[in-house]
């Protein structure tokens, strides 16, 4: 988890920058990301939310749709999925868990909390389409 300070510079610098500058797209990301690893699932939310209205990939609508499973909210992560879905058919909550994640974070000290949360994700999904 990253330390307060480190946090703390990330939504400096997201604050300085212009309201209309795309780059927020990627600060927001991560502080999305950074939140998350410190287990403070509303403010990854709204870090979330606020950079999908800038952009959306993948990726990231993946991290969205996990930190709705962990706040047990799956009704939504389905819904921010099947949305998805409209441009990426081929999206995967299970493949995501079980390829993915492992290959991006294998060499992360952290990483077992993070898959689990992932995993959580896949679970949520696939007992929706049963």
């Amino acid at each position: 988890p990253a330390p307060d300070e480190v946090l703390r510079q990330a939504i400096a610098f997201d604050d300085a920058l212009s309201a209309d500058n795309p780059i927020r797209w990627v600060t927001l990301t991560w502080q999305g990301w950074l939140h998350l690893n410190r287990g403070e699932f509303e403010l990854a939310l709204s870090a979330e939310r606020r950079a999908a209205q800038i952009f959306q990939i993948p990726y990231t609508t993946m991290r969205h749709a996990a930190i709705l499973v962990q706040l047990n909210r799956k009704d939504e992560a389905r819904e921010l999925l099947a949305q998805q879905a409209k441009n990426w058919p081929n999206l995967s909550a299970k493949h995501f868990a079980e390829v993915t994640m492992p290959r991006l974070c294998q060499e992360f000290p952290g990483r077992h909390a993070m898959l689990r949360y992932y995993e959580a994700l896949s679970d949520a999904m696939e007992i929706a389409a049963k």
